[in-house]
């Protein structure tokens, strides 16, 4: 009896041991609202600077080496370089419902839900947050959607490759050309959706509370997101739907994004250095841009505005009273 009083006990030392310390300066019937504003990143006391340095260096390598030399290819490129049945075969395949963009984004999801919750269950949350929280991937997915199509695409203004018929798209990307309007072609909402998905598994599952502890399934996993974000890539531009430049700026991008909508919630209640350095990445990385653009002036107010959010969020998290320590 004593001995499952004491490995209780040691378990919840431990799940204490990965919990945010919250210190509130207004009345504790705020720690509801924190948690809804917060969502996820409430899980994490630190911000996590290896996994960002890392995909920073791997963003400003593709934006400096590879994008100059992309920018003029599409399909007709890869039609003059590759055996043509075995480009065929691929457009084939790129267009069954097996190749969707969709589909991957949900099956996803609905990983990174389960994942989400799990991991905010093995920490002292109750179910209520544990349930906003495993939501936190959904809402990524939606905002990064609703970022690349009124920040990014407007900033650039590239018309999809010539050829481009929205019929030969995958099932759901289909019906989705059909129910709007996908003008913009650069970067690819596919891509960068799939980047901000592929970014959060790695973030989720490196956490000391996440559900697979097992290191050879963590690698595997973030293995399984690193090739559904290539395999999406390279079917949208065997569909003609997307230029490489468009996937490789996708793929550089799709890091942006996700950082901009993290360090957000993340340093509303928090007084630190990220919001600090993701601007900064974001002003080299838009800065770089730039000179792509068919509409600078766009994309210059966008990137304005959104690093003034960014630095602004020290002086939010002062408005509301409260912040996280990051001890």
């Amino acid at each position: 009896m004593k001995s499952s009083r004491k490995t209780e006990s040691t378990k919840m030392a431990s799940r204490t041991a990965v919990t945010p310390s919250i210190h509130l300066m207004k009345p504790s019937g705020l720690t509801n609202l924190q948690s809804i504003l917060a969502g996820s990143a409430i899980l994490f006391p630190k911000f996590p600077y290896p996994l960002f340095y890392w995909s920073t260096l791997v963003t400003m390598i593709l934006t400096i080496t590879l994008s100059p030399f992309a920018a003029q290819l599409d399909r007709s490129y890869l039609t003059s370089q590759w055996n043509p049945q075995l480009l065929e075969l691929l457009s084939g395949a790129s267009r069954s419902i097996f190749l969707d963009p969709a589909i991957f984004q949900l099956i996803s999801v609905g990983f990174l839900v389960w994942l989400a919750y799990m991991t905010a269950r093995n920490v002292p949350f109750d179910k209520l947050k544990a349930i906003f929280i495993s939501l936190s991937p959904v809402i990524l997915l939606s905002i990064s959607y609703l970022f690349v199509e009124l920040i990014l695409k407007p900033g650039f203004s590239y018309t999809r490759p010539s050829g481009f018929d929205f019929s030969n798209e995958p099932p759901i990307m289909s019906f989705a050309h059909f129910l709007f309007s996908f003008e913009g072609s650069t970067p690819s909402g596919a891509v960068v959706r799939q980047m901000v998905l592929m970014m959060t598994a790695v973030l989720y599952i490196d956490h000391p509370s996440s559900p697979i502890q097992n290191p050879k399934t963590r690698w595997l996993v973030k293995a399984v997101s690193i090739l559904l974000v290539l395999v999406v890539a390279l079917a949208r531009v065997a569909v003609n739907a997307h230029t490489i430049f468009d996937v490789v700026f996708a793929i550089a991008s799709g890091s942006i994004v996700f950082w901009v909508l993290y360090v957000i919630p993340y340093s509303v209640f928090r007084k630190n250095g990220a919001p600090r350095a993701v601007a900064n990445m974001y002003l080299v990385y838009m800065g770089l841009m730039i000179f792509y653009s068919k509409e600078p002036f766009i994309l210059f107010v966008s990137s304005f505005l959104i690093i003034l959010v960014l630095l602004s969020l020290d002086r939010v998290s002062e408005a509301l009273g409260f912040t996280i320590s990051e001890n």
